[in-house]
């Protein structure tokens, strides 16, 4: 319903961008808005100087600027990559994973989909990241609660009201991996 009003506004001219576009919410909210206000305030694209002045202040994307610029139509038959919750959440947090493994890590969220993450299996010493990545590895599990593979806002909750820290989320994946509660002492 939400595409349909949309696409009309667009259609009737009220809004600039149609509900199929190349652009990512960040670049919407940040340069895509900002340069449909100035131009509905009047903002003269054409004019060189200005345009160097309002660059730098919202600093576009040029693909965003060239829309404004050259008036270009957008190709409605995008394939729009889908963000899992976790990527989103992962990307949003990498400063918290340490340097050398960021990247593979990023990488690993974004390969997995929606399969849940396997501890036993990770390569990297998970001591080591934050709190709030782990947690959100445990809570990942879109077979349990499968509001989780489309709303970003309620599996973000989730990590934060899980109980468990970090170290017992860590303990509790050795022991599921080890023959059972024997080993805890080995461990401890």
């Amino acid at each position: 319903m939400i595409d349909k009003l949309h696409q009309e506004s667009y259609e009737k001219g009220q809004v600039k961008l149609p509900s199929k576009h190349p652009f990512n919410l960040e670049q919407i909210t940040n340069e895509f808005i900002p340069l449909e206000v100035n131009e509905k305030m009047g903002f003269d694209f054409k004019d060189k100087e200005a345009l160097t002045n309002l660059k730098s202040q919202i600093n576009p994307a040029d693909e965003v600027l060239s829309f404004f610029i050259k008036k270009r139509k957008i190709n409605k038959t995008i394939n729009v990559e889908k963000i899992t919750p976790l990527q989103r959440y992962v990307d949003k947090y990498k400063q918290d994973i340490p340097d050398q493994y960021r990247d593979e890590v990023v990488t690993h969220v974004k390969s997995m989909q929606y399969d849940i993450f396997d501890f036993d299996k990770c390569p990297w010493p998970l001591d080591e990241f934050d709190d709030r990545i782990v947690k959100a590895f445990y809570v990942w599990d879109t077979e349990v609660d499968t509001s989780m593979k489309s709303n970003f806002t309620h599996f973000a909750s989730m990590v934060e009201e899980e109980q468990m820290t970090k170290e017992s989320i860590l303990i509790s994946s050795k022991i599921e991996k080890s023959d059972g509660w024997s080993s805890v002492a080995d461990m401890v």
